[in-house]
């Protein structure tokens, strides 16, 4: 009799689970926020010398999907001061060190429509970074260009290479919210 009720108890639960997980896979399915079940990466592609020479033409108008820059190519335009630089890590990396006159806004508090976005130019050049093995600089990226931002660069490497590279950097500053 035991075993009985132990059976009957055990396929009530997986009817209870199965109930659920239908009830939630078709709830999410319907959803405005639903969650992807399959993630969809988007990979960014290295910018071209073309494409880098024609963003020094001030009469260029050019639109582009974010792309990868090489650590030199970003130097070139902190130096150039032809782009404004993004960080994406969170507040307290920011705080302890970051490239000069960066903007913090960390990707895990983006948002559509976030204020923060709302206060910059889109025309604007955007490099974007975080640290070297670090995937937040790439998806903020892909965030602000579905914002509306044209001219979005990730440094490869990152912060990292840019501070092995002995590359300035300041430490505290201004944050997002100050915009």
């Amino acid at each position: 009799m035991k075993k009985i009720f132990n059976q009957v108890h055990l396929s009530t639960v997986l009817l209870i689970i199965f109930s659920a997980v239908i009830s939630g896979m078709l709830y999410n399915s319907f959803s405005e926020n639903s969650i992807e079940f399959i993630r969809h990466e988007e990979n960014l592609v290295f910018a071209s010398d073309s494409l880098i020479n024609s963003l020094l033409d001030s009469d260029a108008d050019l639109s582009f999907k974010p792309q990868y820059i090489s650590l030199n190519q970003a130097k070139f335009f902190f130096d150039s001061q032809k782009a404004f630089f993004v960080d994406a890590r969170d507040e307290w990396d920011f705080t302890e060190n970051h490239i000069p006159g960066a903007l913090n806004i960390p990707e895990y508090e983006y948002e559509p429509g976030m204020p923060r976005l709302q206060k910059l130019n889109k025309e604007r050049l955007y490099i974007i970074y975080c640290g070297e093995e670090c995937d937040l600089s790439r998806r903020l990226a892909i965030y602000m260009a579905s914002e509306g931002f044209k001219h979005l660069f990730v440094i490869e490497g990152g912060w990292t290479e840019w501070t092995l590279s002995g590359y300035p950097t300041e430490k505290g500053g201004e944050n997002a919210e100050s915009l």
